[in-house]
């Protein structure tokens, strides 16, 4: 993994404070999320609907399964 720069440290604390359901969620992952995972789980933590579309294999199942997290979380 590559050092993150101050600024990108900052940047990911604020996200994490920010959406601590997805920080708990990925930190359980053995894996990095990729961006439209990122994206489409903090729109499921902020309370809004997501239709994921990419190919087979691309990691559309974690979406859902973040979405579970969320409904067992609360």
């Amino acid at each position: 993994m590559a050092t993150r720069s101050p600024a990108e440290a900052y940047e990911q604390a604020r996200t994490r404070a920010a959406h601590p359901q997805l920080s708990l969620f990925a930190t359980e992952l053995s894996f990095e999320l990729d961006d439209f995972q990122r994206r489409s789980c903090l729109a499921l933590e902020q309370g809004h609907g997501v239709l994921v579309c990419a190919p087979t294999g691309a990691g559309k199942t974690v979406v859902g399964e973040f979405a579970v997290h969320l409904a067992l979380a609360r």
